[in-house]
């Protein structure tokens, strides 16, 4: 049995080795206006948000509940085989959708489809990254994201200089990304569980009967996301979704920063959760919460101070005319990291009725308010969205968590 670190030392791994790969991911979107055009940054935006749905079904809420099954009822063979089996059939629903139903231009649709390929890959290494987190050795995880945030920025770099197509770099993305998954990735996982690939059909069918409601949760949260800026691209153009995108990318690193910040803790929550130990449990959390909400008032106030400098540092004055879009848009990841934290502490609670209660509400906010939103007020109109659906998401998580903890340990 390897040696396993301690949380503080795994939260920091996890941390910075997220970050890392975050910026990676972000400075794609700064690179395909600045190698490329904005109408190209256009499509990424595009291809980055129909995919956004899509990898719900790759991931399928799967990773919270394994990292918080805490009696092991599922064996690590079983987590990993549903994977591998949710991704083929995420692939074959993009390639259906691109080909029949989304109306792109061809050219449109072999982006979307290749970009998929690259998001199969990271669902991959996120289920590897769940079998390291049980070990607790997430060093490997940061090994994991520095050797994908460089071949990513590296490949995809150089396939648009050389061939001065999008496509072609998204394909160099998704090859970079299947190399580390396969030969350092699996090596990895293989050495800390010697599970079993045995594909078991109703084993399957029963994890993935459980955490429906986990699955519903990501894909009505990325469904929230994804129609107000869909709306935006529809009645704006691919221009405008170009430049909300790229002042969206630095939030969307603050978003999964918070979120990486408080993921090493999820198997602790499990199990004071489980072995009914109040204080070590309500202590953990309001540290989680000190910690996310220092890391996110920084963030807010070095944007409010240097955001239009930095935008227009990375991506010149086109973009930075648009500053104003900066704080609210931060905000809104704020809300929805909170939202994610939320989640994952229902899950422990196993209280997943909730998370599935919330987002349909999250989801029929959303339905309502976006067309006469994003068509008033543009990009900051998607904003504005999310602002309701995610206040009403946490409304009703918070009271939920709370009457899940009340009844678990006493008033």
């Amino acid at each position: 049995m390897t040696k396993k670190l301690s949380i503080a030392q795994n939260t920091v791994y996890n941390t910075v080795g997220s970050c890392f790969y975050l910026v990676c991911q972000w400075l794609v979107t700064v690179l395909v206006i600045r190698l490329g055009s904005v109408e190209f940054g256009g499509i990424l935006t595009l291809a980055m948000s129909v995919t956004n749905v899509l990898f719900t079904l790759c991931t399928f809420g799967i990773r919270s509940y394994q990292v918080s099954d805490y009696s092991r009822k599922y064996t690590t063979g079983e987590y990993v085989t549903t994977r591998v089996f949710l991704c083929a059939s995420a692939l074959g629903i993009t390639l259906v959708y691109c080909a029949f139903f989304s109306g792109f231009s061809r050219y449109e649709a072999a982006c979307v489809l290749v970009y998929m390929l690259f998001r199969v890959g990271e669902a991959l290494s996120d289920e590897h990254q769940a079998i390291q987190q049980v070990g607790e050795r997430m060093d490997y995880i940061f090994w994991s994201f520095v050797l994908r945030g460089l071949l990513l920025v590296g490949t995809f770099s150089a396939a648009l200089v050389l061939f001065r197509d999008l496509l072609a770099a998204f394909a160099a993305m998704a090859a970079s990304t299947g190399c580390v998954v396969l030969f350092f990735e699996l090596p990895v996982c293989r050495r800390l569980d010697r599970f079993s690939w045995r594909f078991n059909p109703g084993r399957t069918a029963k994890l993935l009967a459980e955490n429906i409601p986990l699955m519903t949760n990501s894909f009505l949260m990325a469904f929230c996301v994804t129609i107000p800026r869909s709306t935006l691209d529809a009645v704006h153009g691919h221009y405008l979704m170009g430049i909300y995108g790229s002042v969206a990318a630095p939030a969307a690193i603050v978003q999964s920063a918070v979120l990486w910040l408080y993921m090493p803790s999820m198997t602790r929550f499990s199990a004071h959760y489980n072995e009914k130990r109040k204080d070590a449990f309500l202590r953990l959390n309001r540290q989680m919460l000190s910690l996310m909400g220092g890391a996110a008032v920084l963030v807010l106030a070095g944007a409010a101070l240097l955001g239009r400098w930095g935008l227009g540092l990375l991506f010149g004055e086109e973009i930075a005319r648009y500053s104003s879009l900066l704080l609210p848009t931060l905000v809104t990841t704020v809300l929805i990291a909170a939202e994610y934290y939320l989640s994952a502490l229902l899950t422990v609670a196993r209280k997943l009725s909730a998370i599935l209660v919330s987002n349909i509400a999250a989801t029929v906010v959303t339905l309502v308010l976006s067309n006469p939103l994003v068509r008033a007020y543009g990009a900051q109109g998607v904003n504005d969205v999310l602002y309701c659906s995610m206040g009403v998401t946490l409304l009703i998580q918070g009271a939920a968590l709370a009457k899940a903890v009340k009844r678990q340990f006493g008033s």
